[in-house]
């Protein structure tokens, strides 16, 4: 494991996470509130939680979870980070574009208050997002609910 990515569960072997996913998702509160319960103990006590941005080139599940995330350690929330509008990276798999072809045009919208920075994301699949908004952030922590083990993730992270 990276030491710059925080503990998460397994996607597919500890239960309940793949269903908090998908109601995440579709919106849910409860399952960003239930995550970000799971998430907070590995919370450094001066992070500065920086949502990764959706699809759409901002908030998303990574604000929904950073904003919980705060509520429950006393961090604060710095949405600093947008990205290029694009089609999820889940949807490009699906019809066979590689990811980490995908230009997520990551940048800083605002300057980030002192403290740890942690990025904040529902889930790290390929890797390609947690490493692009590294580039953008570098010597950040990542905080991610969930962890697909299946796809090939540590070959397209770099530490």
């Amino acid at each position: 494991m990276h030491p710059w990515l925080l503990p998460a569960l397994d996607y597919y072997r500890d239960p309940g996470v793949r269903d908090l996913q998908h109601a995440l998702k579709r919106g849910s509160d409860a399952a960003a509130y239930l995550m970000a319960l799971d998430m907070a103990p590995h919370v450094p006590h001066d992070a500065v939680l920086v949502p990764i941005p959706s699809s759409r080139g901002y908030g998303g599940a990574g604000l929904l979870l950073a904003e919980h995330l705060a509520a429950l350690t006393g961090c604060r929330v710095a949405d600093v980070l947008r990205g290029r509008p694009r089609e999820s990276l889940h949807a490009l798999k699906k019809i066979g574009v590689d990811p980490t072809r995908v230009d997520l045009g990551f940048h800083l919208v605002g300057s980030l208050p002192l403290g740890t920075p942690v990025l904040v994301d529902n889930v790290l699949s390929s890797g390609h997002t947690a490493r692009e908004a590294r580039r953008v952030l570098l010597n950040a922590l990542v905080l991610v609910h969930a962890v697909d083990p299946n796809p090939p993730v540590w070959r397209w992270v770099q530490s």
